[in-house]
């Protein structure tokens, strides 16, 4: 699982903290989940906030991070009011160190130490996507949020891309780049500077 995946030269400001640095990683289906992992050994996370596309992906997800080693708990709104209580005070402590949640139910997040925010699957509009990279980098604290694009999700970004201040930098640099995912975005044409 080797070199760790330099995000400081790909710093984009999007009225959030200076200290946030933000990617898009290009990935097969295939690959996802082991790029996932990937993410999570070489970044090493103190606390991490992944958010899937699905509801019940999160308990799925949550899981099988587990099973493989990466303690994590899902965090969803069919959850009793109570287990969500308890997991968030477990998650502010760090025990377990990876969250996976639902939009819904981190509305409103406020926790202190997230040092990274990945989004397994996009989100489909550009407030919910500020709104999730809004929960790490807080207080001065530096935060990163990386976003996984499989060729499924292309007219998401494109969405995304046109209707944010600026596109989402491009990360190329990690072993599970997937080129062809990367071209069915139409990348090149996308990715011109818009006209003032």
């Amino acid at each position: 699982m080797g070199r760790r995946l330099d995000l400081r030269p790909r710093l984009h400001r999007l009225h959030q903290p200076p200290a946030l640095a933000q990617t898009v990683l290009f990935v097969s289906p295939a690959d996802k989940y082991t790029l996932l992992k990937w993410l999570l050994a070489t970044q090493r996370p103190a606390r991490a906030l992944i958010f899937p596309r699905m509801r019940h992906h999160t308990a799925l997800l949550a899981q099988r991070l587990s099973r493989d080693g990466f303690p994590a708990a899902p965090l969803h709104a069919d959850l009793p009011q109570a287990q969500r209580n308890a997991t968030l005070q477990a998650f502010r402590r760090g025990t377990p160190p990876i969250l996976v949640a639902t939009d819904l139910a981190a509305r409103g997040l406020d926790i202190p130490g997230i040092t990274h925010v990945i989004n397994y699957d996009p989100p489909d509009d550009p407030q919910t996507y500020i709104h999730r990279i809004g929960r790490t980098a807080r207080a001065g604290a530096p935060g990163t949020a990386i976003t996984l694009i499989a060729p499924h999700d292309r007219q998401t970004l494109r969405n995304l891309d046109r209707r944010l201040p600026a596109p989402i930098p491009q990360n190329r640099s990690h072993p599970f780049h997937s080129e062809a995912a990367r071209l069915a975005m139409g990348a090149q044409a996308m990715r011109k500077p818009r006209k003032q």
